[in-house]
C-alpha cells in the first residue's frame, strides 16, 4: 500500500505504491517508546526512555537513531530525548501521555493533508485514516496542527514547534487564489468560537439545547462544502469529538429526556436531505442560521450575581482566555442583570442597584464626564441595568461593586424606553456590539462594558 522514501526538502516519508481509496486505513500502529504522564523532570523522563531504547531490538534501534530531531544534544540519553520530542504523537490514555511509532511518526505534514492520525484507545494502537483518494505515487501526509488557522498562523506555528516551513499546495497558492482561502476559512470558522462557548456552559446547552446544534449543524455545512477535497482550507477532521463519544459517559448525560429517540422512532422513509433535517432538528424551510432564543434568567453561568463575577484584578480562566500571551479576552458571554434601588450623584454618577440573589452593589462612573454622558436625569429608580462581562471592583472607601470606564460603551434610557419592550428588542438584535446571547436582556437600560 505503501512505501518508505526520501522526500526532497522533507526527509523520509511515506508514499503510496497503489491508489488509496478514501475512508481506508493505511496504517495501524503500536507505541516501540511511550512517555508516561506522570514524569515531572527532565531526568526521570530520559532514564525511562534510555531503558526503552536499550530494549529496542537492532532494527528497531537503527530505525529511531534515523529518525529527526530539531533540538540540539551532546550525549546518547539526550539524543533520545530529543528524538522522542521531535517525532512523539499524542496518546493521552492509561497514564501514557505520547509514544513513538516507526511508520506513523515518519508522516510529513501538509495543510491540505490527504490522511488523519488518530490514537484508537479500542485497540490500543496509532491508526492513520485516508480522508480522500491517495493516487498511486502521492506522498502520504496528515495535518499536525491541532486546528484550523489562517496560513501565517500556520507558518508561525509549524516553525515554533516543529522547525520548517510549510510549502504544501495550499501554503503555495497565488496571491488572488490565497486571498480566497482565507475568506472560505474565515466562513468555516465562524461558528468554531460560538461552539467552543455554548461547550463551556452545560446549564447554558441544557436550557437552550438548539443554539449549539445550530451552530455545530452550520460548521458541518460549510466543512463539507469547503473542506475535503477543496484545496481552498487546510483539511482537519471537525475537532469536536464529543459528538461521536458514548453520550451516557457525558456528565449531562440524562437531565433531560426530551431529544431521547428509540430505534423504531427513527424514520426510514424519508430522502437524504429529509432525513438530514429531521437528524438535525431543522425546520424545513427556514435559515439553518441559530434562531434567537430567550436565555433562562436562572442560569447563573449567563446571569451571575454579583458574588458570581470575576474579580478584575484575579480574572479566572473559566471567564478568560489568552490570546497573545498577555492580553485577556472573555471566553464565554455574561451578563450581569439588577434592579437599581438607588441614585446618586456627588463626585461622579453611580446608583445603587439590587441583583438576583438581593444583595445591593454600587455602580459607579468612572468616565471623562463623571457619568453625565448617561443622562442621569433620564434613569429612574425601579429600572433594570444590564452589564455585559461586568467584574468586581474594590472601591477605596466604600463597599465593593461595579466601576464602569468607557463612555463609548452606554447606551440610555432615550434609546432604551422603559416598558417599550416591542421596541427596544428590534434595536437590541440590531446593534451588531451586543452578542447573540445577550440580545434579550431586559428593556430598560444597557451598559455595554468592552470586550
Amino acid at each position: 500500500m505503501y512505501t518508505t522514501q526520501d522526500i526532497p526538502g522533507k526527509g523520509v516519508g511515506l508514499v503510496a505504491t497503489s491508489k488509496i481509496p478514501r475512508g481506508t486505513r493505511i496504517l495501524s500502529e503500536e507505541p516501540i517508546i511511550t512517555v508516561p504522564e506522570h514524569l515531572s523532570s527532565i531526568e526521570e523522563i530520559k532514564s525511562y526512555i534510555v531503558r526503552q531504547v536499550e530494549r529496542l531490538s537492532h532494527a528497531q534501534h537503527q530505525a529511531f537513531l534515523l529518525m529527526p530531531s530539531i533540538h540540539p544534544f551532546e550525549n546518547d540519553a539526550e539524543r533520545y530525548l530529543c528524538i522522542v520530542r521531535t517525532v512523539a504523537l499524542p496518546i493521552g490514555e492509561g497514564g501514557i501521555g505520547s509514544g513513538v511509532f516507526l511508520e506513523a511518526c515518519r508522516i510529513n505534514h501538509a495543510c491540505d493533508n490527504n490522511a488523519q492520525k488518530n490514537w484508537n484507545s479500542n485497540i490500543k494502537r496509532h491508526t492513520v485514516h485516508s480522508i480522500r483518494d491517495i493516487e498511486e505515487g502521492e506522498e502520504i501526509t496528515v495535518f499536525y496542527l491541532a486546528e484550523l488557522t489562517k496560513r501565517a498562523e500556520r507558518q508561525e506555528a509549524l516553525r515554533t514547534k516543529f522547525g520548517f516551513t510549510c510549502a504544501c499546495r495550499l501554503c503555495s497558492l497565488p496571491p488572488a487564489e490565497s486571498e480566497e482561502s482565507v475568506r472560505r476559512l474565515d466562513e468555516l470558522l465562524q461558528p468554531e468560537e460560538k461552539i467552543s462557548q455554548s461547550a463551556m456552559d452545560s446549564m447554558s446547552v441544557i436550557s437552550a439545547p438548539l443554539r449549539p446544534l445550530r451552530y455545530i449543524d452550520r460548521q458541518m455545512q460549510l466543512y463539507n462544502r469547503h473542506g475535503r477535497d477543496d484545496i481552498g482550507v487546510p483539511h482537519q477532521v471537525v475537532r469536536h469529538g464529543s459528538l461521536l463519544d458514548d453520550p451516557a459517559k457525558m456528565h449531562v448525560y440524562g437531565w433531560s429526556m426530551k431529544w431521547s429517540a428509540g430505534m423504531n422512532d427513527v424514520p426510514d422513509d424519508l430522502a437524504p436531505d429529509a432525513f438530514d433535517n429531521w437528524l438535525w432538528r431543522r425546520e424545513t424551510g427556514t435559515s439553518n442560521s441559530p434562531k434567537p432564543q430567550f436565555p433562562d434568567l436562572r442560569d447563573r453561568s449567563v446571569f451571575p450575581s454579583f458574588l458570581g463575577l470575576p474579580d478584575e484584578n484575579s480574572p479566572v480562566l473559566h471567564y478568560y482566555k489568552m490570546v497573545d500571551g498577555f492580553t485577556l479576552r472573555p471566553r464565554r458571554h455574561w451578563c450581569f442583570l439588577a434592579e437599581i434601588v438607588d441614585l446618586g450623584m456627588d463626585l461622579r454618577f453611580r446608583f445603587q442597584v439590587r441583583d438576583m440573589e438581593g444583595e445591593k452593589i454600587e455602580v459607579a462612573f468612572h468616565t471623562p464626564a463623571r457619568g453625565i454622558e448617561l443622562g442621569p436625569c433620564e434613569i429612574h429608580v425601579g429600572y433594570t441595568v444590564g452589564i455585559l462581562y461586568a467584574e468586581r471592583h474594590v472601591f477605596a472607601f466604600s463597599p465593593p461593586g461595579i466601576r464602569h470606564e468607557d463612555p463609548t460603551t452606554l447606551q440610555h434610557p432615550s434609546i432604551c424606553k422603559h416598558g417599550r419592550r416591542e421596541e427596544n428588542l428590534p434595536w437590541l438584535r440590531s446593534d451588531r456590539v451586543v452578542p447573540d446571547e445577550m440580545r434579550q436582556v431586559l428593556d430598560v437600560l444597557v451598559l455595554r462594558q468592552g470586550k
